[in-house]
């Protein structure tokens, strides 16, 4: 399509762990309902990011600050981040609420009474600044231009042989 140049974008929405019923109509061999490695997002955060890149076309975008860190180590080291998962993600995958492998799930077909957005663990979700940030480039583009004007003044000082 790019070759033919027509308009068209794709955008990968790559979000972290999002805080859906996923996890109560997810099929399970556990014993218990799973669960996401916290810490979750709200939902309508992922609406957002959809709203927004509809209208501002981007390769990727990462949803909750948790995802951005995933995606930082896993491009400078995924053997560290393989065995962070496995060693501290593994074990968080697991609730403690039973449930059997025979109870509803959404594998084969929906499950008519699960109709709500969010899912239950709404006391673990927390907001997410860089969303923000990411959809603000003003403000965005001001933080690091503000950033990298500070390291230069402190290679500068530091040069000069002067403390900070």
């Amino acid at each position: 399509m790019q070759h033919e140049q027509i308009p068209i974008s794709v955008t990968s929405i790559k979000p972290a762990v999002i805080n859906t019923p996923f996890w109560n109509n997810a099929r399970t061999r556990l014993g218990v309902k799973p669960a996401g490695i916290p810490p979750y997002y709200d939902p309508r955060l992922v609406v957002d990011a959809i709203l927004y890149t509809a209208t501002h076309p981007t390769r990727d975008f990462l949803v909750g600050d948790a995802a951005r860190a995933i995606d930082l180590l896993q491009r400078t080291s995924p053997a560290l981040l393989d065995t962070l998962l496995v060693r501290v993600g593994f074990p968080l995958q697991k609730s403690n609420e039973p449930k059997t492998e025979d109870e509803a799930n959404n594998l084969y077909e929906p499950v008519p009474e699960q109709t709500r957005v969010d899912g239950d663990f709404s006391q673990q979700v927390i907001p997410s600044l860089l969303d923000w940030v990411d959809k603000n480039p003003v403000v965005k583009w001001g933080a690091v231009t503000s950033v990298a004007a500070l390291g230069l003044l402190a290679m500068q000082a530091l040069q000069n042989g002067e403390q900070l």
